[in-house]
């Protein structure tokens, strides 16, 4: 692990957003093209939001989402996942939902595998978060003017998102 990948993450644990910030700042300058390319940090080609969001830190992730651009929400990393997947797989709602505010397309974006933000709910077994998950899909199939939104919750393998609880034994569980 590179020496400022372990700063960050140790800051972003910490919520020490004002060195994350400030990293972001000086990076940006010196990789970016723009303000409409996200750095990457990771050689898993995870930005400071997945970081964040890997982390647990709502807190920090809401300031660097002030500073930051919003098409980086929309960053995938190597194995496709969005900061949306990283977000779900902590199971802290309050993240989805912020992020969700800012970007809500990110509902049907898929990994590498096609899993979805939903789909990850069911496998790690985050109740509420595929409920508010799913509520959040029918909100915006409601409220968009085509009928093509989706929030597929089957794999690229054919797996359903019922696949994905039952091989975690997560059925049953309050």
């Amino acid at each position: 692990m590179a020496a400022a990948e372990l700063n960050v993450k140790r800051a972003a644990l910490r919520g020490e957003w004002e060195a994350i910030t400030n990293f972001y700042n000086r990076h940006r300058r010196r990789r970016m093209l723009g303000n409409d390319v996200p750095v990457i940090i990771t050689i898993t080609g995870d930005t400071l939001l997945h970081i964040c969001a890997q982390c647990g830190r709502t807190d920090v992730l809401k300031v660097l989402l002030k500073v930051m651009p919003e098409n980086v929400l929309r960053a995938k990393n190597k194995e496709g996942n969005t900061v949306l997947h990283e977000a779900v797989r902590t199971g802290i709602v309050e993240m989805a939902q912020v992020i969700l505010e800012m970007e809500e397309g990110l509902l049907s974006s898929r990994n590498v595998h096609g899993e979805t933000p939903i789909y990850w709910a069911a496998m790690y077994g985050h109740k509420d978060m595929l409920l508010f998950l799913y509520f959040a899909g029918r909100r915006r199939t409601c409220t968009t003017t085509t009928t093509t939104t989706s929030m597929d919750v089957r794999r690229n393998d054919g797996s359903t998102i019922l696949h994905a609880a039952l091989l975690g034994e997560f059925y049953g569980n309050n």
